[in-house]
């Protein structure tokens, strides 16, 4: 075999090794971003998860939570599931407008002081 094609095979190869390394990338770049939409919409969908025994209507950027069917024993865990949901990332820095009704809570659950764009 001449020098040439012994060079040109290996180019070949070369270019060959290029192509599945390129689409080896492609396809780990792509399962990354899948793995970071999935990521963030279950961390959406994790801050908006309604409290036991409440009602909830969600944007981007409210909250609406009302509890008529809860009674005063259950103002503990109530407070503890509006806390989760208010202290979420999504929720401190996208929440302007939050609304927490007809609950059996005594007091202002205190990841409200947390939340950094309040409107009202």
């Amino acid at each position: 075999m001449s020098r040439k094609t012994t060079r040109s095979r290996a180019i070949q190869r070369l270019q060959f090794v290029f192509i599945l390394q390129s689409k080896q990338d492609r396809e780990m770049w792509f399962a990354v971003a899948l793995f970071t939409l999935v990521a963030c919409v279950d961390a959406i969908s994790n801050t908006t998860q309604c409290p036991t025994g409440c009602n909830c209507q969600v944007t981007s950027s409210s909250l609406a939570v009302e509890c008529r069917r809860l009674h005063a024993d259950d103002e503990k865990q109530l407070s503890i599931e509006l806390d989760s949901i208010l202290s979420a990332e999504h929720a401190v820095i996208h929440l302007t407008s939050p609304s927490i009704e007809r609950t059996p809570l005594t007091f202002v659950p205190s990841s409200v002081c947390e939340l950094v764009n309040l409107l009202h």
